[in-house]
């Protein structure tokens, strides 16, 4: 689990931010609909975050909120949901999923964003149901890190 965190990690930031360094190109990353989401701070626990109104917020990333019973319970309530959703038509996603949550130092959450890869099929279904699911899950979550005013957690999981 902290390994798949640390590839992301890497990926989505580091590898981006030396990329910034030589060429002095500030790089966002982008949601699933080329809307810029983050980037990350010098400080490397730390991303600007642009909310899709536009506000730019500092949010903390590096493990500042976690589900209340971990990473394998939110595993759990999100696959439960996507298995017994309404109509579910019993086909295979395989594949990995993404989104970034956002949450205020209350621990609400204000939005989330689908980052890539997009969904192989039904991407607008599949993206809506997800969203909600995670919008659901408001008041399961606790602070690692105190008195942040902004917090980012991205989930990461695949659907088989």
């Amino acid at each position: 689990m902290i390994i798949k965190c640390l590839l992301l990690h890497i990926f989505l930031f580091i590898v981006p931010t030396i990329c910034m360094s030589q060429g002095g190109v500030t790089h966002y990353i982008e949601d699933v609909d080329g809307h810029p989401v983050d980037r990350l701070l010098d400080d490397g626990k730390t991303v600007e975050y642009i909310t899709l109104e536009g506000q730019k917020v500092i949010a903390y990333i590096a493990y500042g909120v976690e589900f209340n019973a971990g990473k394998d319970s939110l595993d759990n309530y999100v696959k439960r949901f996507y298995y017994n959703q309404e109509g579910y038509d019993n086909v295979e996603l395989n594949q990995r999923i993404v989104f970034s949550i956002l949450f205020d130092k209350n621990l609400n959450i204000i939005e989330v964003r689908q980052l890539p890869p997009h969904f192989l099929r039904k991407e607008e279904c599949y993206k809506k149901l997800f969203i909600d699911i995670l919008n659901n899950t408001t008041g399961m979550w606790h602070k690692i890190i105190e008195h942040k005013e902004w917090y980012v957690y991205w989930y990461v999981t695949r659907l088989f």
